[in-house]
């Protein structure tokens, strides 16, 4: 069981959320400014930079906390919302561009929602 929670708090503290049956990552605002995933199978490193990071609040609210943008290796990725297992098999730089507006969505159009919530999943 410890090891469980372990896992869940890394990856709370790194701004994923892994969804079960899936090869996705719900993105969330990380905790550091920069993190990086060594993957042994693939000898592969994947680093996340949030730019914009100021830190978490410390009263819980306000503060740049939400993914407005995603790119992968400069490249715009359709998204805010999740990313995919591929970027740590290849290894990958994944910047994040964190804003205050809570008002924030996915991105242009269904498709950058993760497949599991296009679907009707996480009702």
């Amino acid at each position: 069981m410890t090891g469980a929670m372990a896992s869940y708090v890394t990856f709370f503290l790194a701004g994923l959320y892994p969804v079960p049956a899936t090869r996705q990552y719900l993105l969330s605002s990380p905790w550091f400014p920069q993190i990086s995933f060594y993957n042994p199978a693939f000898n592969t490193t994947t680093t996340i930079k949030a730019n914009g990071f100021s830190g978490n609040p410390a009263n819980g609210t306000g503060g740049q906390v939400f993914v407005q943008n995603v790119t992968i290796d400069g490249v715009p990725w359709k998204s805010n919302c999740y990313l995919e297992w591929d970027v740590f098999e290849s290894g990958s730089t994944i910047e994040l561009e964190l804003t205050d507006d809570a008002n924030v969505v996915c991105g242009a159009d269904d498709s950058a929602l993760p497949p599991s919530l296009s679907t009707g999943g996480f009702a």
